[in-house]
């Protein structure tokens, strides 16, 4: 961490020259830092987000305070990135494997390996083969593409699929409730204008559209505001969970989806005051009238 338990973010060692080969097409780092960062041993590369975030220059040294590796550790920012990939992130910092294994030689082991594949389709396969060949070692192995790999790092916060899913349920559910409660109090209070209507001729048809325009203009406008200010707000908010979720962002099937809801909120707090007031008669809403 960043001179506060609150500064956390991603750190990864790396054999420095291979890992930049992999990810040339994912980040855009200038030829003369990529060669300092190769072959300075104390040498990083952090995201340009990251260098703006806590206000690093080019050159400067950085000392974090090691959690799983205790100690304070020292390194020269030698370059900066950007992200060609949106998925990569600009929340990372990249070090020497190198330097974590003279001071933690004992504890120390590769974490994972990267394969590049001229098929990405072969991917299935390639997996098979290669744990297949480590299936009885002392070192197994777990081989997968980097959309499932990215997706492990989620889990270390338990089942938050199910978690996000239970919340957007009960929000869902009690707005219904707030939005129908507000639709029923609303036609019920203009009962005596529902008995006017109908009394200078407006059809049941008309006025069950009207209170159901007037529902979907409400559940309508309220998505609009909070769909338009999750998608408009989210990038300058800069969230990426430490780094370990790059790329995360509002999509336009999220957005569909959102509207789509609105839409069933609309229909279903508005049926029944419209109903209601479509079959309601003028002489039973006049009597309404003080």
């Amino acid at each position: 961490m960043y001179q506060d338990p609150k500064n956390f973010f991603a750190q990864f060692a790396v054999d420095p020259e291979s890992y930049l080969d992999l990810y040339t097409s994912d980040v855009d780092l200038p030829p003369d830092q990529r060669a300092a960062f190769i072959h300075e041993r104390t040498a990083a590369v952090v995201g340009k987000h990251l260098l703006d975030k806590f206000g690093w220059k080019l050159g400067q040294n950085v000392t974090l305070k090691g959690t799983i590796f205790q100690g304070d550790w020292t390194f020269t920012i030698r370059g900066v990135y950007r992200a060609k990939d949106p998925a990569f992130g600009e929340d990372v910092l990249l070090f020497h494997y190198d330097m974590l294994y003279e001071r933690y030689s004992r504890f120390v082991q590769p974490g994972w390996y990267v394969l590049q594949l001229r098929d990405p389709a072969l991917a299935p396969q390639v997996a098979a083969v290669v744990d297949s060949m480590f299936k009885n070692s002392s070192d197994p192995t777990k081989t997968g593409t980097e959309r499932a790999f990215n997706a492990n790092f989620v889990t270390m916060w338990g089942n938050v699929s199910f978690l996000m899913n239970s919340i957007g349920m009960a929000v869902v559910f009690a707005i219904l409730l707030v939005a129908a409660n507000s639709m029923m109090l609303s036609a019920r209070e203009r009962t005596n204008e529902v008995g006017i209507l109908k009394t200078v001729g407006f059809s049941d048809r008309l006025l069950f559209g009207l209170v159901m325009a007037e529902a979907s203009t409400i559940a309508l406008v309220g998505a609009v505001l909070g769909l338009g200010g999750a998608k408009a707000l989210y990038h300058p908010s800069g969230f990426s969970a430490m780094g370990f979720l790059p790329g995360f962002d509002v999509t336009t099937g999220t957005l569909a989806m959102g509207f789509g809801i609105a839409v069933l909120l609309a229909l279903t707090s508005g049926m029944v005051p419209a109903w209601n007031a479509a079959r309601l008669s003028a002489v039973q809403a006049l009597r309404h009238v003080e």
